[in-house]
């Protein structure tokens, strides 16, 4: 099942939600919140999503002072002026205006990322953006800074003229010379794809004199100074560039990773840079020179994102292996690991007060813990898919051949059987340890096949829901299975480059085997986790899943929020992120369908 099909049915359930002496948090006042209600919104035009079936990914940023809105559209970054209510209470909805368009600064390519740069006194004038671009069929990432207040460069005026002269110059001689008829084009746009080719070109003259920078950016990018700038860089070294921002030049890069680095981010005292990786090691560094200070080591897989404590005393990961763990940075000691998990942990949020940390899974939970003394979660927040259907993402659904049955295995580890014909629920088929992949019926429809990450073959009879055999030997996950014309035998390939044949009446070991050596496997991303987890000024916790859907919590009072609850309104994968105004009070979601809504929290 492709993830626009996943979504086009996905309505959430709420398996465990955050609670107040054991029963369901209250609502905040006039929530859930649906579309429609929202205190303003930004409208753009019609455009359509990298992937069909998937939602408009923007990319919101706000400067220290509120003041201004930067958010990304296709290829543009629109940059507006934000003027809140006057009044006392400030209910009134903040009047939002377009200030200016910084257009094409990667090539032409989509811009997936922008952000100010902090200012401490509150007049900020400096984005740096991160985009890319093909040239050559080759994807070049590249990261531009731009001075809100510098005049337009030149080529950047002139560009869209030359793209113009050249479709009239062209159509003309097509024209007179070769004596096309007018409308021979249809609607093809001659200076829109020539205005493409120029800003290929613009950019590779921008690289080459260094105005623009190779690599990618991330939240938090800049020092806290905003003299600084960590850039990812693009290449298979696996380092961070730290970039004066004043000069573009390389001050030092942070080298000793063995992986692709997933997060980079100075502490908040601005003495320390930490940064974590696929290799399974948080690091710390010095801020001054890039010396390495500590080797966090104890993740049994990938480390994804990772926070400093509000005060640079802990460093907090979330990991691959399911848990999160909590290290003093002044001593490289593991203090707490928190668990309950079901899939990886990436994003993670302390409290403005440093006592309390936020996490959020792939497995689509979030759990609060105490930072002081570790321990149980403080909340527990877990979104399901409601009775009978999966939990987790669907990996193959397929019609038996009757046409009477379909079936569907997942990650959630059940296989199941459904009536072709009303849906309905027929078998949950059991017994999977780790997740359930590929599946094939056989001809006859009689027996189903189902491959997992348990690195076994299971055979069900498809009447019954009774398992038949189970077949082993394999060392990696199984998910690619067919059986023979006539049903007798059962072919199964997996992830340690192995295949073996079974017969399927008598079960026991392979027929058949056949083995080139070692492969690794691979990993693919949720449908629905929880990602953007944030504590507000006012001490608001802050997260959002990957169907477009935004959830709040207030420990002071017990109550929780939510953004979009209409039942009709279906989400999608890819829409941008939420941000708070940093007085509290106002949120800023970027939707799925395009448009950012401002929503007084």
């Amino acid at each position: 099942m492709k993830a626009q099909e996943y979504y086009a049915k996905f309505r959430p359930h709420l398996e465990h939600d955050l609670e107040i002496d054991g029963k369901p948090a209250p609502w905040l006042p006039d929530h859930p919140k649906q579309w429609g209600s929202e205190a303003t919104r930004i409208d753009f035009e019609p455009e359509s999503p990298d992937i069909p079936g998937f939602g408009i990914n923007r990319h919101l940023s706000t400067s220290d002072d509120d003041r201004l809105l930067s958010v990304t559209v296709g290829s543009d970054i629109h940059i507006y002026n934000i003027d809140y209510a006057s009044t006392p209470t400030g209910d009134n909805a903040p009047h939002i205006q377009l200030k200016q368009v910084l257009r094409s600064g990667h090539g032409g390519g989509k811009v997936g990322f922008a952000e100010f740069q902090p200012n401490g006194n509150g007049t900020c004038r400096i984005l740096v953006s991160s985009g890319a671009y093909l040239d050559n069929r080759r994807n070049i990432n590249t990261v531009r800074v731009w001075d809100l207040d510098a005049e337009e460069m030149e080529a950047e005026r002139l560009i869209p003229l030359a793209a113009d002269a050249a479709s009239r110059a062209a159509s003309s001689v097509l024209q007179h010379k070769a004596k096309w008829p007018q409308d021979a084009l249809g609607d093809q746009d001659i200076a829109r794809s020539f205005e493409k080719v120029l800003r290929v070109a613009q950019t590779r003259i921008d690289i080459e004199q260094a105005r623009v920078l190779q690599g990618y950016v991330k939240r938090r990018a800049f020092s806290r100074d905003g003299a600084s700038l960590l850039v990812f860089e693009a290449g298979p070294e696996y380092c961070i560039s730290v970039i004066a921002v004043d000069s573009l030049r390389a001050r030092f890069q942070l080298r000793g990773h063995s992986d692709i680095i997933m997060w980079a981010e100075y502490s908040p005292d601005n003495k320390l840079i930490g940064t974590s990786s696929w290799d399974k090691t948080v690091r710390v560094w010095d801020a001054a020179n890039g010396e390495l200070v500590h080797i966090m080591a104890g993740a049994t897989n990938q480390s994804w994102n990772a926070a400093f404590s509000p005060n640079s005393k802990i460093i907090a990961a979330g990991a691959g292996d399911q848990k999160v763990r909590l290290w003093n940075v002044e001593t490289g000691e593991l203090i707490h690991t928190f668990g309950g998990y079901k899939n990886w942990v990436r994003s993670l949020s302390f409290s403005l007060d440093g006592k309390t940390l936020a996490a959020g899974a792939g497995d689509a939970s979030l759990r609060t813990f105490s930072v002081m003394n570790g321990g149980d979660s403080g909340q527990h927040w877990q979104m399901g898919a409601g009775e009978g259907n999966h939990a987790d993402p669907i990996l193959w659904t397929e019609f038996s051949p009757n046409n009477r049955v379909i079936g569907t295995s997942c990650w959630d580890k059940p296989v199941r059987i459904w009536n072709a014909v009303n849906g309905e629920l027929i078998h949950m088929l059991t017994g999977a340890t780790n997740q359930s992949w590929k599946a094939a019926f056989s001809p006859d429809s009689s027996m189903m096949a189902t491959g997992a990450s348990d690195q076994k073959v299971r055979l069900w009879n498809v009447e019954s829901g009774e398992l038949v055999h189970t077949f082993e030997g394999y060392k990696n996950w199984v998910r690619s299975l067919s059986f023979s014309p006539d049903g007798q035998t059962l072919a199964a390939g997996a992830g340690d480059a192995s295949l073996r044949i079974f017969s399927v009446l008598s079960g026991g070991d392979s027929l058949q085997q056949w083995q080139m050596g070692t492969a690794e496997g691979s990993m693919i991303d949720h449908f629905i986790g929880v990602r953007n987890v944030m504590y507000t000024a006012k001490g608001l916790l802050i997260f959002k899943t990957t169907d477009g859907r935004v959830y709040t919590f207030d420990a002071g009072t017990g109550r929780k929020g939510q953004f979009e609850h209409r039942e009709d309104v279906v989400g999608s994968i890819g829409s941008g992120n939420c941000i708070t105004s940093h007085d509290g009070n106002w949120i800023f979601i970027a939707n799925f369908d395009g448009v950012v809504r401002v929503w007084r929290i």
